[in-house]
């Protein structure tokens, strides 16, 4: 697979990670075209997926919180290094995420 060129990578779909990809959309940047989330978990939500139902989110719960997930995808990252065109590289070698800044949320 290609590399993926993109703005911001934010690594961890947990609470920073959902925030920082709330606040990236609500500044204006699209989902998957600006910005991405990775994290390795089943789904978004860190620690959230594994404690009370009353804890976990949903499209129906009204927090706005979702609105982040858009540009969730779950991978395995292992690494974050120095890319092409002063580009950092996100990832597996195989399918990498190249960005002008990362946000470590994990």
């Amino acid at each position: 697979m290609a590399d993926r060129d993109i703005e911001v990578v934010v690594i961890g779909g947990g609470q920073a990670g959902l925030s920082a990809g709330y606040f990236l959309r609500r500044s204006g940047f699209v989902p998957e075209r600006d910005y991405v989330l990775l994290d390795h978990s089943p789904s978004p939500g860190g620690a959230w997926q594994f404690r009370w139902p009353a804890l976990r989110l949903s499209p129906q719960d009204g927090s706005g919180a979702t609105a982040a997930l858009d540009g969730g995808t779950r991978v395995h990252v292992l690494a974050v290094r120095e890319g092409e065109r002063g580009r950092l590289a996100v990832g597996p070698p195989a399918d990498r995420q190249l960005g002008s800044a990362v946000v470590g949320a994990g």
